[in-house]
């Protein structure tokens, strides 16, 4: 038998289990009191009920969440999933639920449907992956049963295909680039390095008997995915790093020797961009262009995946199209 009751503004569930009487708060809502109980009354007749070892306030299993990813997760990401939580927190206060285990799969859909009014689709479904890790974690500790993120609908986000350099823009932006920034551009179009990649790297990185750049987790930086990689350097680019080398730990550094600033190499890249009369593109720009012309040149995906340093193959799958479109052009040149 199970029953939700109310004493002080806060409503109760009460059931008993194999012989046990327990007794969990819910909150100050009767909808969300209401769910629960038939939550509870469905699993006890098909016998699916989960007895947690405890249960944990929101706030303490944010707490030591937050605590976890300060010590296991980029300081980047960690800073990322604080400011996503904080959201969360807030919305959870408002709604005046208690424990943990008591957040439900409606009350995530409430929450993605409040983040849709100050956020795009494509970012509400990226907090909604980092929750989804929130409570992966709560579940291993034990504390719930079920992934209340396992019930929610991604929203659908319209693929935007990648802006990226078509090889004619490429030769007038190398052409007309600052002599210094020309190294720097064409080591990102042909290496399809990420920019913090490039700013970190150093001369012990570069190894020109074996042609091939490494990236490696440093003490001071690590890359995206923490994961280490080896970059094949083409001729061009083995000859314009040997003629760069220079008593500086950095393979790309300013006239002082320092690592590049990030803000000054995008404005100069902006700049050389509108000079030539073409549409501007940012840093990242170079690593889409490095994709999508091996992608053009027939390279299977599984390589260009390799050699982007993806996690996952689905965001190689972005510079899929580009192959079909690159056959078709090439099968319409035998118009007879």
């Amino acid at each position: 038998m199970a029953r939700i009751y109310k004493r002080r503004d806060i409503w109760y569930l009460d059931f008993q289990y194999k012989g046990r009487r327990i007794r969990k708060k819910i909150g100050k809502l009767k909808s969300m009191a209401e769910f629960a109980l038939k939550d509870v009354e469905v699993k006890i007749i098909k016998g699916e009920l989960g007895i947690l070892r405890k249960e944990i306030k929101i706030d303490k299993f944010i707490e030591g969440y937050l605590s976890y990813i300060k010590v296991n997760k980029r300081e980047k990401t960690a800073i990322r999933y604080r400011e996503i939580i904080e959201h969360f927190k807030k919305f959870i206060r408002e709604s005046e639920v208690v424990e943990l285990s008591a957040i439900t799969s409606l009350l995530i859909e409430e929450y993605k449907q409040e983040r849709l009014k100050f956020i795009k689709p494509i970012t509400v479904n990226y907090e909604l992956d980092l929750l989804k890790a929130f409570f992966k974690r709560a579940i291993k500790n034990n504390y719930m049963k079920k992934n209340p993120l396992d019930d929610i609908e991604r929203l659908k986000v319209a693929q935007k295909q990648p802006r990226f350099f078509v090889e004619e823009e490429l030769r007038e932006i190398l052409l007309h680039c600052q002599k210094r920034d020309y190294p720097v551009f064409l080591t990102l179009a042909s290496t399809g390095m990420r920019l913090g990649e490039l700013i970190n790297l150093e001369w012990e990185d570069v190894d020109f008997e074996r042609r091939a750049i490494t990236i490696r987790v440093k003490d001071f930086w690590e890359p995206k995915n923490s994961k280490p990689r080896a970059i094949p350097m083409t001729n061009k680019i083995v000859e314009v790093l040997k003629e760069l080398q220079r008593d500086s730990r950095w393979v790309f550094a300013t006239e002082k020797g320092t690592q590049l600033n990030r803000n000054h190499l995008r404005e100069r890249l902006v700049r050389v961009c509108m000079n030539i009369g073409i549409k501007p593109g940012n840093i990242h720009t170079f690593r889409h262009t490095f994709a999508s012309h091996l992608i053009m040149k027939e390279v299977d995906l599984p390589t260009v995946r390799k050699l982007m340093g993806h996690s996952d193959i689905k965001t190689t799958m972005i510079y899929a199209h580009l192959a079909q479109e690159h056959l078709k052009s090439a099968i319409e040149r035998l118009e007879f």
